[in-house]
């Protein structure tokens, strides 16, 4: 029996405990506290063993008497190693006393008393049992990172509480950072806090503050300077170093000058640490460091989630970090240079704890850190979780967020559900109902239910939800890094996968490939195509997620199989085109200005990572899964649309404009313009960045409303050529000799 295994355990508690410091002196409080208080927020440094031996200790006390514990993750990988551990440090095989849920995965038999799940398979047990009567303790750990999940789970938590009086529920978050807490102490009504420091390796800070002169660039410089500096006076054998900055190109650039500043001495190993590294790079990170040499790790921000890397001592930080953020009234992301927070700050610092003597420079002022962490409900676009706030029964205008977001994000999201048939008068659809079950974003669900529900006979259900799982994980799906050299290498690896109709196609030809490819010579493959194998793992594990879900919520089976299977792509296409029509684009005849998309009534071009851009295919009409706002605004994920299917949408009033009003919008194939400067003038005017050509095109624009230009410097013939949307006559003659007066009279005054 369980009960019985725990009294066992507790008798061998103060052995456990000299292994479960910090925990150990704080043990009887948190007992008590837990005991005697609904809500409880416990503080603790990253690497206190928190999400290990918290839910242990619960264990071994009287909490769980009447019921289980459930400790609740924000990563499905962390839910089995987590639950391996504790099992192993109890001497218990995983699904005895201490088991896990994540996807299809499940190990919990009626002995298991503490179960390991995700913030998201919690929130779905609300739909079974919205009093959560077999649990009688909820961990949330890592509560500071914000999620979607984990706000909407507080959110249902909190409403819940009230409503297990009788049956007494109790409620721990977890953070790890300190000033965050209060976020949490006031949405739970002044709730107890009990802090666990881990007071073993303290770690030496050194600020060095940056002036209001100083830009990101010369933090980078001054950091990297300062990483040649620790080398070169410190003994190789006295640590090894991590420099934290904000994404991969960042991280590349970093790499070379250390090569070039170093370039005389072999007693150093340069590893890149980002989101985009295949797995047999990554391990090098964990790898012993070669005798007489210094490993210097360069990463983004995912080195947070470890909790230390072996043999770090020296950590510079540069305080910074790229996020995504979505304009929920432009409908746009955009990757913004942020300040960390004050959490990500102390991640960082923790990697080297267990050195003997650790120390972190930090390039910044204390000041300069952002205090609290801005949640991803107020971060990205939350269609999915209007979704599921419906699927629970809960009015998402008038639910109790921990920090709710604008009024005018929740009110668009509805909009935006109800033009896909998912919402009608503020309730889920069937078809709302259908998608909101998948961990997928509204429109690839609307996707993959018409594909699995309405095309049938058309056998393409599976490659469906292989697309909208690829999709969601495009990001890291191609390695693209090192030298130019290498860059250009990586790009001629992927054309075999870029087919001619778009990137969701593309998509579908890399995990067919990669499926058919031996389970034992899979990660080999992936580095010989240069493809992220750990996001492949991640598509399957999504794509088995989404057919278990369909098995068991709808009674719908479908097989992963697809080898010597014709796929029907036109079909696959016009779903697509339905899914995602208010992202409709027209090709404005130059890649320069790309595409007119209708709906935003803006010019965009295709994101460099497109396959048509690799293959350089120009369709007429395209959708985009979704715009991204960095130097330029770029569409990405794009799939070509046949003219036919726009023309039986407008003629279904799907799509509400006039076809002509799109076409004129098109440069004209001949320069309503061409003058002559010479070859030594044309470089000027151009600049060294074509910078000048940018601003000739908005002076253009700037008195011609309603046309677009585009303006060529043919360097073979000295002259510059304009093009347009509309005919030269109808063209403001003064806006031509304003730009091109003051080139006539330097021509001029060089002849003279």
């Amino acid at each position: 029996m369980a009960d019985e295994y725990v009294n066992q355990t507790n008798k061998n508690r103060r052995k456990e405990d000299e292994r479960n410091l910090p925990f150990n002196d704080k043990r009887d409080e948190i007992v008590q506290k837990v005991l005697k208080n609904q809500v409880c927020l416990i503080r603790c440094e990253s690497g206190s063993g928190k999400s290990t031996q918290l839910p242990k200790l619960l264990l071994q006390s009287s909490v769980c008497e009447n019921g289980r514990i459930v400790c609740t993750q924000p990563r499905k990988g962390a839910v089995a190693s987590l639950a391996a551990k504790v099992a192993s440090e109890m001497k218990q095989t995983v699904g005895d006393v201490v088991g896990y849920q994540c996807g299809v995965q499940r190990k919990i038999s009626e002995k298991t008393k503490l179960v390991y799940m995700t913030d998201l398979a919690l929130l779905n047990y609300f739909l079974q049992d919205e009093l959560l009567n077999e649990y009688v303790c909820i961990i949330i750990d890592e509560a500071q990172e914000r999620s979607i999940y984990i706000d909407i789970l507080l959110g249902m938590i909190k409403n819940l509480l009230p409503k297990r009086k009788d049956q007494r529920i109790c409620l721990v978050i977890v953070t790890s950072t300190f000033t965050d807490s209060k976020v949490f102490v006031d949405y739970y009504d002044g709730c107890p806090v009990i802090t666990v420091s881990d007071a073993v390796n303290h770690i030496g800070i050194e600020w060095i503050p940056r002036t209001e002169e100083e830009n990101y660039e010369n933090v980078e410089m001054k950091a990297v300077d300062k990483v040649v500096e620790i080398h070169s006076m410190q003994p190789v054998n006295d640590g090894d170093i991590i420099l934290f900055l904000p994404g991969q190109s960042e991280i590349e650039r970093c790499m070379q000058t250390l090569q070039k500043k170093l370039k005389d001495k072999s007693d150093h190993w340069i590893l890149p640490l980002h989101n985009k590294l295949q797995s047999i790079k990554l391990n090098e990170i964990f790898e012993k460091t070669p005798p007489k040499k210094r490993k210097i790790v360069i990463s983004t921000n995912m080195a947070e989630a470890y909790d230390t890397i072996p043999g770090v001592k020296y950590i510079l930080d540069t305080g910074f970090v790229k996020k995504i953020q979505y304009d929920p009234v432009k409908k746009e992301h955009s990757l913004k240079l942020i300040q960390i927070t004050q959490s990500s700050a102390n991640q960082r610092k923790e990697i080297a704890r267990k050195s003997s003597q650790g120390k972190c420079l930090r390039f910044y002022n204390q000041n300069d850190l952002n205090m609290t962490t801005i949640p991803d409900i107020l971060r990205i676009h939350i269609g999915h979780a209007v979704l599921k706030l419906l699927q629970l029964g809960v009015n998402p205008c008038s639910f109790d967020f921990v920090q709710s977001p604008l009024t005018k994000s929740i009110e668009t999201t509805l909009q935006e559900l109800s033009l896909l048939e998912a919402v009608k008068d503020g309730k889920l659809t069937e078809l709302g109902n259908w998608i909101a079950k998948l961990p997928l974003d509204p429109n690839l669900g609307v996707f993959v239910h018409d594909a699995v529900m309405h095309a049938v006979e058309r056998d393409i259900g599976v490659e469906a939800i292989i697309i909208a799982t690829t999709s969601t994980f495009s990001e890291n799906l191609f390695y693209r890094g090192g030298s130019i050299q290498q860059r250009d290498e990586c790009e001629k690896l992927k054309i075999p996968f870029c087919h001619n109709k778009g990137d969701h196609l593309s998509f579908l030809n890399v995990f067919k490939q990669w499926l058919d490819v031996p389970e034992e010579e899979k990660v080999e493959w992936c580095i010989k195509n240069s493809i992220n194998d750990r996001t492949m793992r991640n598509i399957q594990d999504t794509v088995l997620d989404i057919l278990y879900i369909l098995e068991k919520e709808m009674n719908i089976s479908l097989k992963l199989e697809l080898k010597h299977k014709i796929c029907d792509e036109r079909a696959l296409r016009e779903l697509l085109f339905k899914a995602f029509q208010q992202n409709l684009g027209y090709y404005l005849g130059h890649e320069k200005v790309g595409y007119y998309f209708v709906d935003r009534d803006k010019d965009m071009i295709i994101h460099p990572s497109s396959s048509l851009r690799c293959l350089a295919i120009h369709p007429k009409w395209v959708i985009s899964e979704m715009v991204l706002n960095t130097s330029r605004t770029y569409a990405v994920n794009i799939t070509e649309v046949d003219e036919k299917d726009v023309m039986k949408a407008l003629e279904r009033k799907e799509l509400l404009f006039k076809i002509e009003d799109i076409r004129q919008k098109r440069l004209r194939e001949e320069p309503i313009h061409i003058e002559y400067v010479g070859h030594h003038l044309l470089n000027e005017i151009v600049g060294p960045d074509g910078g000048n050509v940018q601003e000739i095109e908005r002076k253009l624009q700037k008195d011609n409303k309603n046309v677009t230009f585009v303006v060529e410097a043919d360097k073979e013939k000295g002259e510059i050529l304009i093009y347009a949307s509309s005919e030269k006559n109808e063209i403001s003659v003064d806006s031509l000799k304003m730009v091109f007066d003051p080139m006539r009279k330097r021509i001029k005054d060089e002849q003279v």
